[in-house]
């Protein structure tokens, strides 16, 4: 009885399976039908894997030499690319003094001195362009002399009273 309810359920897994083993049979057969060509494809990727792994190798050796170390070097992983990045970042020499002035300017200029937040990016770039230009007249407001009122000058201890407007007079 076992063998009648479980042995149906193995014919259906089995014609499932056939079309799925023919079409792999048929691929296979397809790459493989030319020895010739199949051949060189392989030869081919063996090459260049070889030529890969021994230029990887003498890279880690003259590394190895370079840095007097006697260890056994790892396979280089995406992470520590950009860990090296991260860390030549920071050890880069330091900048010149106007680029670091110029630096300096500008994160003056995009922070406010005053909590708001109407400093919009063209008013930035305006006070940009402003800093960079080296016409300083802009920056420094010219007052024009104005004309000063001619006090007379009496030689009375008490003062001029005559000027006032009083109507007792």
């Amino acid at each position: 009885m076992f063998k009648l309810e479980h042995g149906t359920d193995d014919q259906n897994y089995a014609e499932n399976a056939k079309t799925a083993l023919v079409n792999l049979y048929n691929r296979n057969e397809s790459t493989w039908a030319d020895d010739y060509s199949a051949n060189c494809m392989l030869r081919q990727a063996f090459r260049k894997n070889k030529n890969d792994f021994k230029t990887s190798i003498a890279k880690d050796n003259a590394l190895l030499k370079k840095s007097s170390l006697n260890i056994k070097l790892v396979p280089e992983a995406e992470e520590d690319k950009q860990l090296a990045a991260v860390l030549s970042l920071k050890l880069k020499p330091k900048l010149d003094a106007e680029k670091t002035t110029e630096l300096i300017r500008k994160n003056i200029i995009s922070e406010s001195s005053l909590p708001c937040t109407s400093f919009t990016p063209a008013k930035e770039r305006k006070a940009i362009k402003v800093l960079n230009n080296n016409d300083l007249k802009k920056l420094v407001l010219i007052n024009k002399p104005t004309q000063a009122k001619k006090i007379k000058l009496t030689p009375s201890l008490v003062g001029d009273y005559g000027n006032s407007t009083s109507e007792s007079e």
